[in-house]
């Protein structure tokens, strides 16, 4: 079964198989707090909406073509973070897409930065890239980074700490 609750106002739309009549569709489908009987549907579907109320919950039974989805997670830490000397200004870093993803593409990655292990706060946010030059820098300071990515569900862990001296 699959719950889903509407607020007031609201309404939930069901669209089924015709397989065995009217009655034998809808058999399984609690809605709400009653109502007139729905119409036959015609044709090889029928797509009905429900008007919620306050208390309504509409429960649609699973079918055998029915395939839950699993909700996305946030994902996993970027892999492989290196930061390194930039040939002219500053570090670079790069790193490897996070494994799992969460069930949803990367959609960016969020840099920390500090000069103390252990202490980064948030330096920057970037597309789905994956590398980034930092040239907010100070020659000869080492610098610590962790990078963290972000998909539809939000932002996963950091990744292991890394750290470079800036040029």
């Amino acid at each position: 079964h699959f719950p889903v609750s509407v607020g007031a106002g609201g309404s939930v739309v069901v669209t089924v198989n015709r397989t065995a009549g009217i009655n034998g569709v809808l058999s399984g489908i609690f809605l709400g707090d009653g109502g007139p009987p729905l119409p036959a549907p015609t044709g090889a579907k029928a797509t009905t909406v429900v008007p919620a109320t306050p208390s309504a919950t509409t429960v649609v039974p699973a079918t055998p073509s029915a395939t839950p989805v699993a909700p996305a997670a946030a994902p996993g830490a970027p892999r492989n973070v290196i930061a390194r000397k930039n040939a002219t200004l500053g570090s670079t870093l790069t790193w490897a897409a996070p494994a799992p993803n969460g069930g949803a593409a990367v959609a960016a990655y969020r840099i920390y930065r500090s000069t103390t292990s252990g202490a980064e706060t948030f330096l920057v946010a970037v597309g789905d890239v994956l590398s980034y030059v930092d040239t907010t820098t100070t020659p000869r300071v080492h610098y610590y980074y962790q990078v963290s990515a972000v998909n539809a569900a939000g932002e996963g862990p950091r990744s292991t700490q890394t750290r470079a001296v800036a040029r």
